[in-house]
């Protein structure tokens, strides 16, 4: 699968990464995972619903996540990376 990152993603990106530098190593191996297996069962992928609908979550720690956009041409596009509370 095709990994693109967004804009808003690259920012919360940086400030996870200059914060907690351990928690940026992790979260590449997640999407490193998500792009060769995006239904391993430690991502717990799932669609969302409601004002979010369309819209794919998968995990990285007990609260941290990382929406995506899918694409039809087996792109997803990482939308933003936040704590539950920053990203819903």
């Amino acid at each position: 699968m095709k990994i693109e990152l967004g804009s808003a993603f690259k920012k919360s990106y940086k400030k996870i990464a200059s914060k907690r530098p351990e928690l940026a190593i992790i979260t590449l191996e997640k999407i490193l995972l998500f792009s060769i297996d995006p239904h391993s069962p430690s991502l717990r992928f799932h669609k969302l619903k409601g004002k979010l609908e369309g819209i794919w979550s998968f995990s990285i720690e007990n609260d941290l996540r990382i929406l995506v956009d899918m694409t039809k041409d087996d792109t997803a596009l990482l939308v933003m990376i936040g704590t539950y509370d920053e990203v819903y």
